[in-house]
């Protein structure tokens, strides 16, 4: 049990039916880094309890990858409560399907990253990479996802992932 104080694996915690997909492409390193250690909870509250207590041993990084449509208003409020009172605390949302309402809620909600169905396993260890790391990141299909939704999107010199 110890251990696992030691290691350098990161824990994603994954909420929700569409986000249990990505779970093979977080299973295996990936250039040199360290494995990703999923773990699946089904409810906000579980998740909250038990990323709580393993915080508590060893402070690092919490990132929850949450599927948007697991999500009602009232837990992407408490999401972003959660996130206001703990800096460590990184929540991604993933889109199987757009929703405009809560697309527009959780946007507005300032989490650390966003991505969608679309996205490859590759897309999705870039992303887990940056949001680990403290960055903000758009993944290209979320950024595909918010143009077929109808909004521009302001593009970098070099990249095509939106700016804050």
């Amino acid at each position: 049990m110890c251990n696992n104080l030691f290691t350098r694996t990161q824990d994603v915690w994954l909420f929700g039916n569409s986000a249990n997909s990505i779970w093979p492409s977080l299973s295996t390193p990936d250039q040199g880094d360290s494995a990703w250690r999923p773990r699946q909870v089904m409810d906000w509250e579980t998740f909250w309890r038990r990323a709580s207590k393993v915080n508590c041993i060893l402070p690092k990084r919490l990132v929850l990858l949450a599927d948007a449509s697991a999500l009602s208003h009232e837990i992407i409020f408490q999401i972003q409560q959660y996130r206001a009172q703990n800096a460590l605390f990184s929540p991604v949302i993933h889109f199987d399907k757009p929703d405009l309402c809560k697309f527009i809620h959780t946007f507005n909600s300032d989490l650390a990253g966003y991505c969608a169905a679309t996205d490859t396993n590759e897309e999705m260890g870039r992303l887990l990479r940056a949001v680990c790391a403290g960055k903000h990141y758009y993944s290209p299909g979320f950024c595909q996802m918010v143009e077929d939704l109808g909004f521009p999107i302001a593009r970098g010199d070099d990249d095509e992932y939106i700016k804050n």
